[in-house]
C-alpha cells in the first residue's frame, strides 16, 4: 500500500515512517497536495501545538486537501496531534479552528486530573469496534504523552478510551475512513503496531463490515491464538522490565502494567490448556 505522510513541519517522522516500511508499505513524504495524491492512504502525524499546525496545514493548502479525502474515498489517519487536528476546534495557546472532520473539541486536562501531561502506558477499552480491526490482543496498553484531549466527542466516533484517574480519554477514534489515535502507535509495543497493520491491511475493506459492538469477553480459543502468534513472548516481557529499571517515572502505572502482563501471560497458557 502506498501511504503519503504530510511533512508540514510538526512532527518527528522517521519512527512512523520507519514503522510502515517494516510493513512493506510504500512511502510518500511530502508537504505537497499534488505529490501526495498519488497515496492510497494519507497519515497525518503531529507534535506541538495545535494553532501552529493548523497555521501551517492552512499556509502549506494541506487542510482542503485534507478535507477533500473522504469525498476522494481515500483513508486518513490521524496520530497524537494529527488525531486532535480532525476535531472542531482547540483551546490549546489560543482558539482555533480545526479541520472539522470529526465532532468535538480539544481541551486541556482539568486540573486536578492526575498529573499532567498524561504521560506513561494505558490499557484501551473497546466499546465499539472500527470496520478496520479484526480482533483484539490480551494485552492492549499503549503510550501516551499528551495534555490535551477531545471532548464533547459523538460517541459513535470513539471506539476505545483510555481511563487517566476519572476521566476516559478517546484513544481511537473515526468516522468512515477517517481514523484517529490520540497515542503513538509505532511507539506503543506490539499493541501498537498490531493496530498500524490493521489498518494498513483492512481500511480499504467495504464499510459496510464495521463490527458495532465488541464481544464482552475473549473466548479461551482467541487467547490461544494470540498466545500462539508470540504476542507476550519472553523477550517483550523483558525489555518492559529492563525499561522499568531504568527508570521509575510513574512507577506505580508501569509497576500495574508489567504485573498485569504477567498474569496475562499465565491466563493464555491456562486457556491453552483447557482448549
Amino acid at each position: 500500500m502506498i501511504i503519503g505522510i504530510i511533512d508540514y513541519g510538526m512532527g518527528n517522522l522517521f519512527s512512523v515512517e520507519q514503522a510502515l516500511k517494516k510493513l512493506d508499505c510504500t512511502v510518500i513524504l511530502s508537504d505537497d497536495p499534488e505529490i501526495l495524491k498519488e497515496a492510497e492512504g494519507i497519515l497525518l502525524p503531529g507534535v506541538g501545538a495545535f494553532p501552529d499546525a493548523m497555521e501551517l496545514l492552512n499556509e502549506k493548502g494541506l487542510s482542503s486537501f485534507i478535507r477533500s479525502l473522504p469525498e476522494r474515498k481515500i483513508p486518513l489517519l490521524g496520530i497524537c496531534l494529527g488525531m486532535q487536528l480532525l476535531y472542531e476546534d482547540s483551546s490549546e495557546v489560543k482558539p482555533a479552528k480545526g479541520l472539522g472532520l470529526l465532532k468535538g473539541q480539544i481541551r486541556r486536562f482539568e486540573k486536578g486530573t492526575h498529573r499532567i501531561p498524561h504521560m506513561g502506558w494505558n490499557r484501551l477499552e473497546f466499546a465499539r469496534m472500527p470496520y478496520w480491526l479484526d480482533d483484539l490482543q490480551i494485552d492492549t496498553h499503549v503510550y501516551f504523552v499528551h495534555s490535551f484531549l477531545a471532548v464533547d466527542t459523538d460517541g459513535q466516533e470513539v471506539f476505545g478510551t483510555a481511563s487517566y484517574g476519572e476521566v476516559q480519554v478517546p484513544g481511537v477514534v473515526g468516522s468512515g475512513l477517517i481514523t484517529g489515535m490520540q497515542f503513538h502507535p509505532e511507539k506503543s509495543g506490539d499493541f501498537g503496531h498490531y493496530l498500524l497493520e490493521q489498518w494498513i491491511a483492512n481500511v480499504r475493506r467495504n464499510l459496510d463490515e464495521q463490527v458495532s459492538n465488541l464481544p464482552q469477553l475473549i473466548c479461551a480459543e482467541a487467547n490461544v491464538c494470540a498466545f500462539s502468534k508470540g504476542i507476550m513472548h519472553r523477550k517483550r516481557f523483558t525489555a518492559i522490565r529492563r525499561w522499568k529499571w531504568r527508570s521509575n517515572l510513574q512507577h506505580q502505572e508501569r509497576n500495574g502494567f508489567i504485573w498485569w502482563i504477567w498474569t496475562a501471560r499465565k491466563t493464555a497458557s491456562a486457556s491453552m490448556i483447557k482448549w
